[in-house]
């Protein structure tokens, strides 16, 4: 196995921010769903939409079995999609394990690249150490054809309920038919303006490495008309993610998403579900500028510290490395530093003037707008579940309790906290873990609940956490 060499935390949660896609070649299977008998339980096909937090991401990566890797604290890669929310819901619904839930599991290696503990706690990996190339890259390159694509999954005649593609936004879902990307690399930027696209490119690259892998059963479909296909019972709607990504990845260069148009396929998603015969729960959006993923300016000497430079020296550089930050990047008191750039500036000591590029950094007017553009897109989606009489499920309210309070007490003081390592995100610093996904399924779950008049128990989050390996223990 090829691993990249060994990082600090600091970059390890910005690996996230570098999903890579590739291009290659297997074979598709038909799917052939029963329609559910009149009057079936509303829980009898659930269905998810949506993007990597519905697929069930972790850690930067897509994966649905064990993976056994060397040079690791992981005696094997986690799976991640059955520890996913989706799947967690479902298993609540049906009284069954995750692992048997109707999912796109990909085995034998990870889509994407899966950022995992190196040979000590404060040192990463990545496996593999290019998506494209070296060990465990197969997967990758298989999963830009149809005709391979179903080969990276453990169960490619099984048709998936669990239909969210990484990367996938609300627009995707309702045309999107086939991967954009047939390269399986990205040419060199040539300036400034267009390495800032293609970190945009490579952040949303993963919508067409994950395509065909996991709706290669509806070879032709969108999204939405392979969800339709199914028959749902009750569909879960969670897209935004990635239209706020876009305006901080792009560092303002690309026009996010208008919220009318954002507004306008919310509303059409929900209305071809609801059409179909589903009862629909629509999610909205967690703030991301506020995930351990980026680093407000104003805690820069603590994050410091926190990978590793000693007390005094922080103390003694910050003030100066923040007029630096202010001067050369516009990042001042509401701006914020990407792990990638914390790791950077950590390196550069005692230079404090860093060489920040493109995804390093959020300058304060990039953050100011996208605040503006989150609670603009989540006014979209309160508005679409009131005038479709939809479920809202309240994801902003869940996480923003949790960023208030900085933990939630499930194993203190060891779990869990929303800092990075602590428990309830990944090691990306974006996705959740599987005790943080366990939090996102109960919301779901309980707004279901109450609005369908069902009784989905509750997921027991210590349980999840007991085994958790994204968590400390």
């Amino acid at each position: 196995m090829k691993t990249r060499s060994s990082l600090s935390l600091a970059s390890a949660a910005a690996l996230a921010l570098v999903l890579s896609a590739c291009s290659g070649g297997g074979s598709s299977a038909a799917y052939s769903p029963t329609t559910p008998p009149a009057g079936s339980p509303v829980t009898t096909n659930i269905v998810g939409l949506g993007d990597s937090l519905t697929a069930g991401e972790q850690s930067g990566a897509l994966l649905g079995a064990p993976v056994p890797v060397t040079g690791s604290l992981f005696p094997a890669l986690p799976p991640t999609q059955e520890a996913g929310w989706w799947a967690q819901l479902w298993a609540s619904a049906n009284g069954a394990p995750t692992q048997n839930a109707p999912l796109p599991l990909i085995a034998g290696a990870p889509l994407g690249a899966m950022i995992i503990p190196g040979s000590t706690p404060t040192q990463f990996t990545s496996y593999p150490l290019q998506t494209c190339s070296g060990a465990g890259s197969q997967n990758n390159t298989a999963a830009f054809a149809l005709s391979s694509a179903l080969q990276t999954r453990a169960n490619p005649t099984t048709t998936p309920f669990d239909l969210g593609v990484p990367g996938m936004m609300a627009h995707e879902a309702l045309f999107m038919t086939g991967p954009y990307q047939s390269a399986c690399t990205i040419p060199p930027p040539a300036n400034v303006q267009q390495g800032q696209l293609d970190m945009l490119a490579t952040l949303l690259g993963s919508e067409s490495l994950d395509f065909y892998p996991v709706l290669g059963n509806f070879p032709g479909k969108t999204a939405v008309q392979a969800a339709v296909s199914l028959h749902p019972t009750l569909a879960t709607v969670w897209f935004g993610e990635n239209e706020l990504l876009k305006l901080i990845g792009s560092l303002g260069q690309v026009n996010p998403t208008s919220p009318q148009q954002f507004q306008a396929d919310i509303l059409s998603i929900i209305q071809q579900l609801q059409q179909a015969g589903a009862k629909v729960a629509v999610g909205n959006l967690l703030d991301p500028l506020k995930a351990p993923a980026f680093i407000p300016q104003p805690g820069l000497q603590a994050a410091l510290i926190g990978v590793g430079v000693p007390s005094a020296v922080a103390g003694a550089v910050t003030p100066a490395i923040q007029a630096s930050l202010q001067a050369t990047y516009a990042v001042g008191a509401n701006g914020y530093v990407t792990a990638s750039g914390l790791q950077k500036i950590a390196l550069g000591l005692p230079n404090t003037a860093p060489a920040l590029a493109p995804g390093d950094y959020v300058p304060d007017a990039i953050a100011a707008a996208t605040e503006q553009q989150l609670t603009a897109l989540n006014a979209a989606i309160s508005t679409d579940a009131q005038a479709t009489g939809a479920a809202l499920v309240d994801i902003y309210g869940t996480f923003n309790q949790l960023f208030q309070s900085g933990a939630v007490p499930i194993n203190p003081p060891k779990c869990c906290s929303t800092q990075f390592g602590g428990g309830i995100f990944s090691f990306d610093g974006l996705h959740p873990s599987n005790t943080g996904y366990a939090l996102v399924a109960n919301t779901w779950i309980a707004t279901i609940d109450q609005k369908f008049n069902l009784t989905i128990p509750q997921v027991n989050v210590g349980a999840v956490y007991a085994s958790d390996p994204w968590a400390p223990h």
